[in-house]
C-alpha cells in the first residue's frame, strides 16, 4: 500500500512539473491548438561596451532558457493536434492552476515567513548574548555544559514571550513603535537575564554539591575531616582510619 501510494505521488509530481513546464512556453491553450510553426527566438548581436562578467553570465543564461523554451514549443506543436487536444491542453491546465496556486502561496504566507524569520533571529540574538553572559559568570565552564536543550528551550520560549510582548504592545501603546527597538531590547536583556541568573543559581548549587561529595569521599577514603569555614577558609585534620 506504501509503495502504491508513493508511485501515485511521483506521478503527481511528474505530472505537475510536466505542465508547469508546459504553462511556461504556452501562454493560453489557444497556442498549443495553433497549426503554424513558432516563430524563431532571434537574439539580439552582443555588443561589447565594456560591460562585466556578470552581465556576459545572464545574457548566456538568457539565451539558453530561451533556446529551450523555444525547442519544447517546436516539438509540441511538431506533435498531431488530437495529441496536442487530449494531453497536453489537460497538462497546461494542470500546470498552469498548480503555478497559480503556488504563487498565490507564496503570497499569503510570506508574512508568516517574515514573522518566522524575524523570530529565530530574534531568538538567536537572545542566545548568543546568554551564552556570553553565562561564560562571562563562569569562565571555567565548558560550552557543552550551556548550550543543551534546556537552555536552548528556555531561550526559544523567552523569544516567544519577548516576541508576542512586541506584536502586542503597539495595539495597546501607540507611542509604542518609535520606541521599538529601545523596547525590544530592554525586554530581550531583561528576560536573557533572568536565564542567566537561574542557569548561574543552578550552577552555584551543582557545585556546592559536588563539594559536599568530594568531602565525604574524602572523608570515607582518606580518613581525613575537612571543615570549611563561614569565611571560605578549609582545615584538615587527620583522624586514625577504622
Amino acid at each position: 500500500m506504501d509503495k502504491k501510494k508513493a508511485a501515485a505521488a511521483t506521478m503527481a509530481g511528474v505530472i505537475a512539473a510536466s505542465g508547469a513546464a508546459i504553462d511556461g512556453a504556452f501562454d493560453s491553450p489557444s497556442d498549443i491548438l495553433r497549426n503554424d510553426q513558432p516563430e524563431p527566438v532571434v537574439q539580439p548581436a552582443a555588443i561589447d561596451d565594456g560591460s562585466t562578467d556578470t552581465g556576459d553570465q545572464d545574457q548566456e543564461k538568457s539565451k539558453k532558457s530561451g533556446a529551450k523554451q523555444g525547442t519544447l514549443q517546436e516539438k509540441i506543436l511538431e506533435l498531431p493536434l488530437a495529441v496536442r487536444v487530449i494531453f497536453v491542453v489537460p497538462l497546461w491546465a494542470i500546470g498552469h492552476v498548480a503555478v497559480m496556486g503556488g504563487e498565490l502561496l507564496f503570497t499569503a504566507l510570506s508574512p508568516l515567513l517574515d514573522g518566522f524569520l524575524s523570530f529565530l533571529t530574534l531568538a538567536l540574538i537572545m542566545f548568543i548574548v546568554f551564552v556570553l553572559g553565562v561564560k562571562l559568570m563562569f569562565p571555567d565552564i565548558p560550552l557543552r555544559r550551556i548550550i543543551n536543550r534546556h537552555t536552548i528551550k528556555g531561550v526559544l520560549i523567552a523569544a516567544a514571550v519577548v516576541f508576542a510582548a512586541d506584536f502586542v504592545l503597539p495595539l495597546a501603546w501607540p507611542e509604542y513603535t518609535r520606541w521599538k527597538f529601545v523596547g525590544l531590547g530592554a525586554m530581550s536583556l531583561l528576560a536573557v537575564g533572568g536565564l542567566a541568573l537561574r542557569f548561574g543559581h543552578k550552577e552555584e548549587k551543582r557545585r556546592a554539591r559536588e563539594a559536599e561529595a568530594e568531602i565525604a569521599r574524602r572523608e570515607a577514603e582518606e580518613g581525613e575531616l575537612l571543615y570549611v569555614s563561614s569565611m571560605g577558609q578549609s582545615f584538615t585534620m587527620k583522624r586514625p582510619k577504622k
